[in-house]
């Protein structure tokens, strides 16, 4: 039974470690690069295959090649898809996507292989032509490429640090709104908010002490409207001297 699933219990395994690696936000290392390129750039594809092609009729160097032709075809529309439907291209929403396909063409190559009952995989080893060693050879550098090219892009990658700074209407007329920051710095920082209606301080939040990673939000119910067309305008500023705003936004009501 083992046997004749194994290459799938290894795709398995491959995806549980790349998602929980994820789900743990483990961004480094190099075993997080070597199973996250073989994650994106080989197991989508090769299950995939393995559900079309319901008998073991491929070579060990064919399924090498297609199992990454298959992915990269996989990535390319799959990052189509999520933008279309208006998902945010991040890390989890890409493994998450990857390991939905991993798990669907596992589940179809499994219900295929049950009714097959004469069907056993043949993992023995043959002497290799030399175009199947190019194509394995050529296979294996576009996967160590991958690898490479995901050390070398964060290797390159400078951190700005910034702070994401938000306002949101909580009512359809505009009377309450969302304040809210998520700090992306590098260190505790210390903000002070203020509220300006037409160009009169309404509201003011000081030392408001946020640690990396963390977010800070509150509610503000607007004093009733007065003129006919008002807008209000939040400052967050970084120090006590309230010379020049670190972010701002307006809405208009």
């Amino acid at each position: 039974m083992i046997r004749r699933h194994l290459d799938l219990i290894l795709i398995f395994l491959l995806t549980i470690t790349v998602v929980t690696l994820r789900l743990l936000n483990i961004d480094g290392g190099f075993v997080m690069k070597f199973t996250g390129a073989v994650f994106v750039l080989f197991a989508p594809g090769y299950t995939v295959m393995s559900a079309i092609f319901k008998e073991d009729v491929l070579e060990l160097p064919a399924k090498t090649a297609l199992g990454i032709g298959i992915s990269l075809a996989i990535s390319a529309v799959g990052g189509i898809a999520l933008y279309g439907i208006g998902a945010l291209l991040t890390r989890t929403s890409w493994t998450v996507f990857l390991a939905m396909i991993v798990l669907g063409g596992s589940v179809v190559t499994v219900a295929q292989r049950i009714s097959n009952t004469s069907y056993l995989p043949n993992y023995a080893t043959r002497q290799l032509a030399f175009s199947e060693v190019l194509l394995l050879m050529f296979s294996v550098l576009v996967l160590a490429s991958g690898v490479y090219l995901s050390w070398r892009s964060e290797q390159n990658q400078a951190y700005v640090p910034f702070t994401e700074f938000w306002i949101l209407p909580q009512t359809d007329d505009i009377s309450e709104i969302e304040i809210g920051l998520h700090s992306y710095e590098r260190t505790n920082m210390d903000y002070d908010i203020l509220i300006h209606i037409n160009g009169r301080e309404v509201q003011t939040w000081e030392n408001i002490s946020v640690q990396p990673g963390q977010e800070w939000s509150s509610t503000y119910t607007l004093p009733p409207k007065g003129t006919l067309n008002e807008t209000v305008t939040v400052y967050l500023y970084t120090d006590d001297t309230f010379t020049k705003p670190y972010r701002w936004g307006q809405i208009h009501r």
